[in-house]
């Protein structure tokens, strides 16, 4: 069997974008940027390897439902990664010379999620409507997310978190 849904939301959208929230991802981005580009640029490993590393702790934060003390919990996580233990101590050296750039990598990606966050909650409260309905596997009406001028829009605490607990 197929199924064809529709692309579209069944109503006109007025997204509200919350200024506030487009202000501190602009201010943590303008205040830790520089020093993020040098913790990714500067990495003792290959830039798609170490920028793994974020992704994988951040996935596994989401999992456990948990985004609180990013920051201070990444360097934990880092030691406790399989990789050979030179690589090890030139990452912890590296994360240790740039204990701010871990703190503004983190703070960005909030204040990015938080503003993605926003938007989401009001696609979600408008495709309440939809003929289309999703669930996560605890009965909660939701969307996996939406697509919108090349960006996606995710619940990551909910769809994600119940996709990567699967994996």
């Amino acid at each position: 069997d197929v199924a064809i849904v529709p692309s579209a939301m069944p109503n006109a959208l007025k997204l509200k974008i919350d200024n506030t929230l487009v202000k501190n991802a602009q201010n943590a981005i303008k205040k830790y940027g520089p020093a993020v580009d040098q913790l990714m640029n500067t990495a003792p490993q290959a830039r798609n390897t170490f920028n793994q590393l974020f992704t994988v702790y951040i996935n596994k934060k989401i999992v456990a439902g948990d985004l609180n003390n990013l920051a201070s919990g990444f360097m934990d996580f880092v030691e406790t990664r399989p990789m050979t233990e030179k690589m090890k101590a030139k990452i912890s050296e590296h994360l240790n010379n740039n204990k701010d750039a871990i703190v503004g990598a983190f703070t960005i990606w909030i204040a990015m999620y938080n503003l993605k966050m926003s938007v989401v909650n009001q696609l979600n409260k408008a495709a309440e409507v939809s003929p289309v309905k999703g669930y996560l596997q605890d009965g909660t009406e939701t969307h996996e997310g939406f697509v919108s001028n090349g960006l996606k829009f995710v619940d990551r605490m909910g769809f994600s978190r119940q996709n990567l607990a699967g994996r």
